[in-house]
């Protein structure tokens, strides 16, 4: 058994249909876009050897010098135990490169007997 449609619902169902249709490609052209928006935005950021590289830990301070990253705050650290201890690590701490740093403490400064 088939539906037959008349002229008038015939023509009501190709409307909807159409319009549907229309909706439809509108949706998907919306998602697309906002797709390509997220993948640009992906493609600028850095690759994980220049996050690796900005995370590597040394005793410079930023390119910026901003004061307030981890960069520059371990740079001041660094700076102020060279010029307390002699060392860029504080006394006690096992060094980078692996030596010890424990330095002797200051003159005038107490020292455990």
């Amino acid at each position: 058994m088939t539906a037959e449609f008349t002229t008038a619902e015939q023509g009501c169902f190709d409307a909807g249909w159409f319009e549907g249709f229309e909706a439809g490609v509108a949706t998907t052209e919306a998602s697309y876009q906002a797709w390509l928006g997220g993948a640009r935005t992906a493609l600028r950021l850095p690759t994980q050897d220049a996050l690796d590289a900005a995370r590597t830990r040394t005793n410079d301070p930023c390119p910026a010098r901003c004061q307030s990253c981890s960069r520059c705050i371990r740079y001041e650290a660094a700076w102020r135990n060279m010029r307390t201890y002699g060392s860029a690590d504080y006394p006690g701490r096992r060094s980078l490169s692996g030596a010890s740093n424990d330095a002797p403490a200051a003159s005038g400064e107490r020292t455990a007997a």
